[in-house]
């Protein structure tokens, strides 16, 4: 494999989430982690296989239309932003009136990430698609993402209570 800016992108943004994810203090129990950096990785796994697989092949991620090791990766950087996302919710205790504009900030910052990488070819967009659709996308997730911080800690008060 020839390696070229876009996969020193993904390694780069995969290895900073990773080990900022592991160097922060501990906020949440092991399994609510797990669960947090999974549920990241998952539905960035399922968005990108449904808008950029068959039938609706809206893009391409790195170099090639057939699946790489770095492809992996790509999902693997979803992860640990999905859990910096609730982290940073539950440290500054955002009220849930003001929960959306904390997922507008994260979506602009998805679409930043996004953009640079699309620029330097982490993805090629095609049959219509434009880079705009993809704020749709971030902000649904992170509401999703939310929606189970939430739950959890619900679940986790129950808990707690008897």
């Amino acid at each position: 494999m020839n390696w070229s800016a876009n996969e020193w992108f993904v390694v780069l943004v995969t290895t900073a989430g990773v080990l900022l994810t592991w160097r922060l203090p501990r906020r949440f129990d092991r399994s609510s982690t797990i669960l947090f950096v999974l549920f990241g990785a998952y539905f960035g796994v399922v968005f990108d296989h449904a808008l950029a697989g068959v039938p609706i092949d809206f893009y391409d991620i790195n170099d090639t239309k057939g699946f790489e090791f770095i492809d992996f990766v790509t999902y693997i950087m979803y992860g640990p932003f999905g859990y910096l996302f609730l982290y940073l919710y539950d440290w500054l205790r955002v009220p849930r009136r003001f929960a959306p504009f904390y997922v507008l900030l994260w979506t602009v910052f998805g679409m930043l990430l996004e953009g640079v990488g699309a620029r330097i070819g982490v993805f090629e967009y095609k049959n219509g698609y434009d880079f705009d659709y993809s704020s749709i996308v971030y902000f649904t997730l992170q509401l999703l993402t939310l929606a189970l911080y939430h739950y959890i800690q619900n679940i986790d008060r129950r808990s707690e209570m008897g």
